[in-house]
């Protein structure tokens, strides 16, 4: 049996609900289907805080930042218990939050890639508005990407 993985970038977006119903109605009953939740965030810049009085006021900021973190590796697993309610199989489930280093498109390919995905589901999130810089990330997962079918909810 050939197995095939979905992945699912999630960014807690209004409308996103909708690629996570279509995720759960499209693969929760194929058997030899895994579907991968994946999110990322920007990194904390290394300060030395220590340095000067105005520099020790950033550890507030940085403890801030942890705790926007942790809210996020929650708000993942409360994705995951809303997949797992709605009949997505929890052994096949995978989270995966990493810290980000490119755009987000292209930290979705990589992904994409790197982890052998057959599916691809995206949100596009209808503004109505074109992107202020480059393409949006459906326009660029389907330019990028082969060997992958990209399901982009409207």
């Amino acid at each position: 049996m050939n197995q095939k993985k979905v992945l699912v970038p999630f960014s807690f977006n209004p409308g996103e609900e909708k690629a996570l119903d279509f995720a759960i109605h499209a693969f929760k009953d194929l058997e030899d289907t895994t579907l991968t939740l994946f999110s990322t965030y920007m990194a904390v810049p290394a300060v030395d805080t220590q340095s000067n009085p105005v520099m020790k006021r950033m550890t507030e900021g940085e403890s801030y930042l942890a705790s926007e973190l942790s809210s996020l590796e929650n708000g993942l697993q409360e994705t995951k218990e809303y997949l797992v309610s709605n009949g997505f199989p929890e052994d096949r489930i995978e989270v995966i939050l990493r810290e980000r280093h490119n755009s987000i498109a292209d930290e979705i390919i990589e992904m994409a890639h790197k982890g052998h995905f057959s599916y691809l589901v995206l949100t596009r999130h209808a503004s109505g508005r074109p992107p202020f810089l480059g393409r949006s990330v459906h326009c660029k997962a389907i330019a990028n990407l082969k060997d992958v079918t990209v399901c982009v909810s409207v």
